[in-house]
């Protein structure tokens, strides 16, 4: 099955070259905001 806040999805755009998981995109956002991984994943997915 496929669970963005479980990492089982990944967002790209193979023509800019680029792609990342809801987990490391909330994990950059967390430390810049000081709060817990799993939460910010929570706030970002709903």
């Amino acid at each position: 099955q496929v669970y963005p806040d479980a990492g089982t999805v990944a967002f790209s755009a193979g023509l800019h070259g680029w792609a990342f998981t809801l987990n490391r995109f909330a994990r950059m956002y967390a430390k810049k905001f000081g709060v817990e991984p799993a939460k910010m994943t929570s706030r970002l997915w709903g």
